[in-house]
């Protein structure tokens, strides 16, 4: 993981695209290579293992107990992370072709969204995108369960995904 693509270990970085006229068009690197500018709204590079890494993490934090800690952040630091700080007044989560929309209630915490979804129960969740690419990360506390989507298409839909 690097805010860089020059600093990518992996043999291949895969390319974004963005639909123009119907057709796909392979955004530009240039943006790609800069000093990190864009990591303050995610320019970060990565790959699905280690946000699965990161995401179990969030993960482990449940439910409270006693025991060994974590080296990263102690479990109950993992846990107010993903709790809502700033409250959002309660939306329709999108969701999958052919479903009726869910309501969700939540808000913003330390660099996630939590909430509440209906039929879900409690849910973590951060999306981004850029161009070239849209990402979403969710995961159920409650089930022990996470979910990654990436996308090579500018700002791609990965949420209802």
């Amino acid at each position: 993981t690097c805010w860089n693509v020059d600093g990518t270990t992996v043999l291949s970085v895969a390319r974004g695209y963005e639909e123009v006229d119907g057709a796909w068009v392979e955004e530009p690197l240039a943006w790609m290579r800069s000093a990190g500018d864009t990591a303050a709204f995610g320019g970060l590079y990565t790959t699905v293992e280690e946000l699965a890494r990161w995401v179990a993490l969030f993960l482990s934090a449940w439910p409270p107990r006693e025991g060994d800690e974590p080296a990263v952040l102690r479990r109950a630091s993992l846990r107010e992370m993903q709790q809502a700080a700033t409250a959002r007044p309660p939306w329709l989560a999108g969701t999958a072709l052919g479903e009726q929309a869910a309501p969700e209630a939540g808000g913003y915490g330390f660099g996630l969204f939590a909430g509440t979804a209906a039929g879900l129960g409690r849910i973590v969740q951060h999306a981004g995108g850029l161009p070239g690419f849209g990402s979403h990360m969710a995961w159920l506390p409650d089930r022990d369960l996470g979910v990654i989507a990436f996308a090579n298409r500018t700002y791609a839909p990965a949420v209802p995904i």
